[in-house]
């Protein structure tokens, strides 16, 4: 198997932890990953929008900065992914294991970082991007909202 900045060379990506992430989940096989990676679900994509959502609910960066990227990208594709990964925290929050800790050391980091995230605002950001996936192509202000959306994703956003 190639070196993962060999495999990212290959298939023209430049982050190349995500790479070797993606090559670690296709079995260390080259072209497993390059279909992981060029795949209807593209991997890196995913882990891109992941890192950023936690970003943003640690303060780490401006979510305004993070909207301007994401109305680049397929509005569709990236609500249709955060509809389920928002249900899939709700679900974890309703349903806790034994487990009392805050966070989860092995959960990933944006199940971590919206720990501080309270159930009502998951469930809020839940319908909001709900609400926008279905409001689509029906003229609205899809930059507004989706700036919007993310800024809901800051735990102590409306606090003094």
């Amino acid at each position: 198997a190639p070196r993962p900045a060999t495999l990212a060379r290959w298939l023209g990506v430049d982050d190349v932890a995500a790479i070797a992430d993606v090559e670690l989940s296709a079995g260390r096989s080259a072209l497993a990953a390059a279909e992981l990676v060029r795949g209807s679900e593209d991997a890196l994509t995913i882990k891109k929008l992941e890192a950023e959502l936690t970003s943003i609910s640690q303060h780490r960066i401006d979510p305004q900065r993070v909207a301007d990227a994401w109305v680049a990208l397929d509005h569709e594709q990236v609500l249709t992914w955060l509809l389920p990964r928002t249900q899939r925290a709700i679900r974890a929050r309703l349903a806790p294991r034994a487990s009392t800790v805050v966070t989860d050391p092995g959960a990933d980091a944006l199940h971590n970082a919206w720990q501080a995230l309270t159930l009502r605002t998951l469930f809020g950001q839940y319908q909001a991007a709900e609400r926008l996936l279905s409001q689509l192509g029906a003229g609205i202000n899809v930059d507004l909202a989706l700036r919007a959306l993310l800024l809901g994703f800051q735990p102590d956003r409306g606090r003094p």
